[in-house]
């Protein structure tokens, strides 16, 4: 025997179709891909800042390690290589002398080594022919840890 249909039978909707999605789907891939290209774009960036840090640092090590035979040509190459980095951020305290370029060497360092201890000798060291090996090794030791705070800042300025 066969069912009678009742007169008010339940018929189901065919089921939706997955595309084209509704718009709220397509608002939601806009912003993934939007979110995806924005930290692409901050990867790449920070990327290149840490390379370019990583270059600097070892031009650095490497004009400082071959620079002539005298330290005082050894200490020359290291202030070169500061002055050109603070040049690029800074270019009105790179073309300064004296008591300025020390105050800028010493940036933060609450002891002062530029101003007020032994490194005021990269004002006229590099002119000297007779700087102690030891000297050169404490000035460059400076100016290396001075070269790392710059690169900090210059990446906190960009």
């Amino acid at each position: 025997m066969m069912p009678v249909p009742l007169p008010h039978d339940i018929v189901m909707p065919p089921a939706a179709p997955w595309w084209p999605p509704a718009p709220g789907w397509w608002l939601l891939a806009l912003a993934v891909l939007g979110l995806g290209g924005w930290l692409l774009r901050v990867g790449l960036r920070r990327r290149r800042r840490r390379r370019w840090r990583q270059r600097l640092l070892a031009e650095f090590e490497h004009r400082v390690a071959v620079a002539g035979v005298s330290e005082s040509e050894r200490l020359a190459a290291a202030l070169v290589l500061i002055r050109r980095l603070v040049r690029r951020s800074a270019p009105r305290l790179a073309a300064s002398s004296g008591s300025e370029w020390l105050r800028f060497l010493d940036g933060e360092d609450p002891n002062r080594p530029f101003s007020t201890g032994v490194g005021r000798a990269v004002l006229d060291a590099p002119y000297r022919s007779d700087l102690a090996a030891d000297t050169s090794a404490v000035l460059i030791d400076l100016l290396r840890r001075r070269l790392h705070q710059l690169l900090v800042e210059v990446a906190h300025d960009a």
